[in-house]
């Protein structure tokens, strides 16, 4: 196949200035919108931008029974998602035909467990990037609190459930090209294709973003600051960190940006090992101010279970800020040489390992600054998203000699 012309991209969240989900569909498709012309399939939302250049074509669930969106990340959210690939593909074909599209990517939801498109009329589909793939050692869920073992256990049965689905099974047969986030998905996609998956990371800055980003500047002075952004799951593992602090020097502080659910569990915590004191708890910030704190820090601790993306990895990268992550949990493939991950077996190797991480970086202000200044480097080099579609758009060729 030569080089494509026109690519339909299913990019069921799709939205500009948000992160996660929506930001990568939006980012993709105006990436590749550089060299390709562009058509986006995606769900009823929000109004987009008038002056947009990129056509957008929305299909509804017409089997839910409501015609209230459910919030993405519950249960409804997930069953929404199911009914709506079942409405994409009665309406794929005609949209092929109305569009000319001669290639199909899927770009979001960047999960491998739930189906996208079956069939595309003989033209090329590149299933991906998409992640979900990664877990833990059974020794380390072992470890873990029954609570959350429970939850890791319910999530594991969903996805197993899910890659026996007749759907996901057509939509992995019809891929003539499938790429995953992470080591992780690779593996369980291989299952399900039978060939090898090219792993591909699909999280990015825009060049506006990485410029604002690195004109932050390392600390001259003051105590060894750690940070961490994003929802307080059960999952993200911030209660490693909070445990960690106590065995590190007293000079040592935490701060986190963020609420949800188990924010007065870490609170509680944190009086549990007496370091209270030392543990900023700030709740949402806007995004200048999560910047300022971003400036303030020494460096960004991401310590999650398991994670597709980690887009707050690489802005503290662009920042020239040293990432702190849990091996071979997804985050870790962007930090790659810019990033000290720490082994985790179980529970307690990973607290001792983060403290131990926090120390070695607190000690040691070179080292901060040439892991800053190689993560500013991976960024500027790999993460921009002009990068993460010519990643994608290097899979083309092999997508239409597959056909």
């Amino acid at each position: 196949m030569s080089k494509p012309e026109h690519i339909l991209l299913i990019a069921f969240a799709y939205e500009p200035g948000r992160g996660s989900e929506p930001g990568v569909g939006w980012n993709m498709a105006h990436a590749l919108a550089e060299n390709y012309r562009v058509t986006v399939v995606t769900r009823p939302g929000p109004e987009l931008p008038d002056d947009d250049i990129i056509p957008v074509i929305r299909v509804d669930a017409e089997l839910w029974p409501s015609r209230t969106l459910p919030e993405p990340s519950s249960l409804a959210g997930q069953l929404y998602y199911y009914a709506w690939t079942r409405s994409l593909a009665e309406h794929l074909p005609r949209i092929l035909d109305r569009t000319g599209a001669d290639l199909v990517q899927h770009t979001t939801y960047v999960r491998y467990w739930m189906p996208s498109a079956q069939e595309t009329g003989g033209r090329p589909f590149v299933w991906g990037p998409v992640g979900g793939g990664e877990g833990m050692a059974q020794s380390f869920l072992n470890s873990l609190p029954v609570a959350v073992r429970r939850s890791e256990w319910f999530r594991n049965a969903v996805r197993a459930t899910w890659e026996r689905d007749p759907a996901l099974r057509r939509t992995a047969a019809n891929a003539s090209v499938s790429l995953a986030t992470t080591p992780e998905t690779a593996a369980r996609m291989a299952a399900l294709t039978q060939t090898e998956i090219p792993v591909c990371p699909v999280v990015g800055l825009t060049a506006a973003e990485f410029d604002r980003l690195s004109q932050i500047r390392s600390k001259t002075d003051g105590p060894f600051e750690l940070l961490s952004v994003g929802r307080m799951l059960d999952w993200k593992g911030y209660d490693l960190m909070v445990e960690a602090l106590a065995s590190t020097p007293k000079s040592v502080r935490y701060t986190l940006i963020g609420d949800g659910p188990e924010r007065a569990g870490l609170e509680a915590l944190a009086s549990r090992y007496e370091v209270e004191d030392r543990i900023r708890f700030k709740g949402w910030m806007d995004r200048e101010d999560v910047l300022q704190a971003l400036e303030n820090a020494d460096a960004l601790v991401h310590p999650s279970y398991h994670d597709s993306g980690g887009m707050v990895c690489l802005e503290a990268m662009a920042a020239g800020k040293p990432v702190i992550t849990l091996e071979g949990n997804g985050p870790a493939v962007l930090t790659g040489e810019a990033g000290l991950p720490v082994s985790s077996p179980n529970r307690g190797a990973a607290v001792r390992g983060l403290a131990r991480a926090t120390d070695r970086l607190a000690e040691d202000r070179p080292l901060r600054a040439h892991l800053g200044d190689a993560g500013r480097k991976r960024v500027g080099e790999q993460f921009l998203w002009r990068h993460r579609a010519a990643a994608v758009a290097q899979h083309y060729p092999n997508a239409g000699s597959a056909q």
